[in-house]
């Protein structure tokens, strides 16, 4: 039961932030939605966990929590993933602006 509280308390206080994050303009409407399900998502297993057993089932996964474990690692790597590759391609940006920076600024000096 405490653990039900508390990982209830922390998807509300994360929700918050989202809505916060989202009239900010900080989040898009995408990643806002995202954001929610997931939250909304755990908070419901955690309340109901026989969800997670008829979703471990139609999974052909022996446990609800494997099934939980399994999804969370996959979202997980997914979402690591696609970090990684916005993180290259702002690399690539700041090395093209450097670059022509650099290309200008010797332009100026001849």
């Amino acid at each position: 039961m405490v653990i039900q509280l508390l990982i209830s308390i922390v998807a509300l206080l994360v929700i918050i932030n989202a809505v916060a994050k989202l009239r900010q303009k900080t989040f898009t409407l995408t990643v806002f939605i995202i954001w929610i399900s997931l939250w909304i998502a755990m908070g419901v297993v955690v309340w109901y966990p026989n969800i997670s057993t008829i979703v471990a089932h139609v999974l052909h996964i022996g446990r609800g929590a494997d099934a939980v474990l399994y999804i969370s690692l996959i979202v997980i790597f997914y979402l690591l993933f696609r970090t990684t590759a916005r993180l290259e391609k702002l690399h690539q940006d700041v090395t093209k602006l450097a670059r022509a920076i650099a290309i200008a600024s010797k332009k100026e000096k001849q």
